[in-house]
């Protein structure tokens, strides 16, 4: 037995002396290969475009861009389509060169007290210019792309409502921070840069190409601290107010609010040591909001980036839940539907909702203690609208259960059921 052994550890396979041709590779999810792959494209553009600062420069800019969102993609753990974020940070773009910044701009800086002061010794006052005209402006600016997402989603039937639209607050964070990457790009390639080669080139004290690298590099390294971290905070509101429908302005309230404070307290900031103070705790707030968004997905189970400590509780015995027969059925486009306990009630038989996890939108549950006492589990991202038959009404979030009683109306959203009596 320990000869065979021997020989079978001391043979070789092809794929051992080959290791690109084994079996169960995943290069492209495992091994950073994308990443690679970008990196060695870059490096090879920067060589050929030593000729050009303008060229090199927005190599240059959509690398750092780019690694410091994967930074915030890979801490979120949570898949979004590569064209969706690609797009969300071209439509920002877009809006900035666009009449609809001008806009932003006469009303935050003209008519609100937001316009930009070039005296930095009177803290207050520049505070409060910053708070309204950088704050306020570029935080609500920049999520215009994520509530236009939040509303297609809406439209759309799955799969792509669930791909595009915002259904929790990891969404949200996604989609803010690819927002806040094309405004900070074109922000710093379009106006820093450029101001700061000019100024350089005037007054004649250097090499104008390096002191525009000087700008480039800090501002798009530094973003994930600065308006990837104000948006991405304000992105993980966005989330939650769609979790929790019945608060949601005063959630939106907040989120703006906190971003836009953060964002001014950067801008206002009268010495290094206060730099240092408020990039520190942009960064805080937005991993803090990160962490608490895995937490509260609904998705949970299938993030990467969240770990599970191992249950000391036995395993359940099969995955296929219970099904015991109960006395009330659901009645949607004359159709019925029976509502045993443990009964999974898959998309195809409720129009217009989203699942979170296999297809499942609904499930029959009981009370812990009781049985007998049914109700019916939101598997959905949507939240529900119960109308009893007294006339009162509730919403049922995402993940929560609604006690089960004959006559109880329920709008899904796109299509309204009602509780009955199962015939016998």
């Amino acid at each position: 037995m320990s000869n065979r052994k021997k020989i079978k550890n001391n043979s070789l396979r092809l794929s051992e002396m080959i290791p690109l041709i084994g079996k169960n590779q995943d290069l492209r999810k495992k091994a950073f290969l994308i990443p690679g792959i970008l990196t060695v494209l870059l490096v090879i553009g920067l060589f050929s475009s030593r000729d050009n600062p303008g060229f090199f420069n927005f190599l240059l800019g959509i690398y750092l861009t780019g690694g410091g969102y994967y930074v915030i993609y890979r801490q979120v753990g949570k898949s979004k389509p590569w064209w969706l974020l690609l797009g969300t940070a071209i439509a920002t773009i877009l809006l900035m060169v666009s009449p609809i910044f001008s806009s932003f701009d006469f009303v935050f800086r003209h008519i609100l007290p937001g316009q930009l002061l070039t005296d930095r010794t009177q803290v207050i006052p520049l505070f409060i210019h910053m708070f309204f005209g950088a704050g306020m402006l570029e935080e609500l600016f920049k999520v215009l792309p994520v509530f236009l997402a939040l509303g297609i989603g809406k439209m759309l039937r799955s799969p792509w409502r669930e791909q595009i639209g915002v259904w929790e607050p990891l969404d949200g964070i996604l989609l803010a921070s690819a927002s806040a990457a094309g405004f900070t790009l074109l922000e710093t390639l379009g106006q820093y840069v450029p101001d700061v080669v000019k100024m350089t080139a005037e007054a004649g004290v250097g090499t104008d190409e390096l002191a525009g690298l000087h700008v480039l590099i800090p501002r798009l390294i530094g973003q994930i601290a600065g308006h990837i971290a104000y948006s991405g905070y304000f992105g993980y509101f966005i989330g939650l107010s769609v979790l929790k429908p019945r608060k949601s302005w005063l959630i939106l309230v907040v989120g703006y609010l906190t971003a836009a404070t953060l964002h001014a307290l950067w801008n206002a900031a009268p010495n290094i040591w206060v730099s240092i103070f408020a990039g520190i705790l942009a960064y805080t707030f937005l991993m803090a909001a990160i962490l608490k968004a895995r937490e509260l997905s609904p998705d949970r189970s299938q993030n990467w980036a969240t770990i599970y400590a191992p249950s000391s509780s036995p395993p359940p015995q099969s995955s296929v839940p219970t099904v015991i027969s109960s006395p009330f059925c659901l009645s949607i486009n004359q159709r019925l539907i029976p509502l045993d306990l443990g009964r999974q009630i898959p998309s195809q038989e409720i129009p217009g909702l989203g699942a979170q996890s296999r297809g499942v939108v609904a499930q029959v549950t009981s009370h812990p203690q009781d049985p007998h006492k049914l109700g019916l589990k939101n598997c959905s991202y949507q939240a529900w609208s119960v109308t009893f038959l007294d006339g009162q009404q509730t919403n049922i979030d995402s993940g929560k259960n609604i006690k089960l009683a004959i006559g109880m109306r329920i709008n899904f959203g796109a299509v309204t059921g009602e509780i009955r009596a199962r015939s016998t």
